[in-house]
């Protein structure tokens, strides 16, 4: 449903919105890349992952040990510290999501 959202926001499309942690330099991340960086940032292990079904691949095993929390993200603004998650499209995102507590 996220993947979804993300295209229909135009994610794929908007080649401009690199990465802004500085970990990947000039990497645009896709809209299934960046379901798969949520994932990393909350599952409980410091692997990547897998990308099962054909679907992205994650990268934090690219990134270092607990450079994700790992933990279920409390505050929108957690993203921002996700890989792909930058300014503009954090804008965008913002008016469709909220934390469930």
């Amino acid at each position: 449903i996220f993947t979804r959202l993300f295209q229909l926001m135009g994610f794929d499309e908007d080649t401009d919105e690199i990465d802004q942690t500085g970990r990947f330099p000039d990497r645009h991340f896709t809209s299934e890349e960046l379901i798969a960086n949520i994932i990393d940032y909350m599952d409980p292990d410091s692997e990547s992952y897998p990308g099962e079904g054909g679907f992205a691949k994650g990268i934090e095993g690219e990134l270092g040990k607990d450079f994700f929390p790992n933990r279920p993200i409390d505050k929108l603004s957690e993203l921002s510290a996700i890989p792909g998650f930058t300014p503009g499209r954090l804008r965008k995102l913002t008016p469709y999501v909220q934390t469930l507590q």
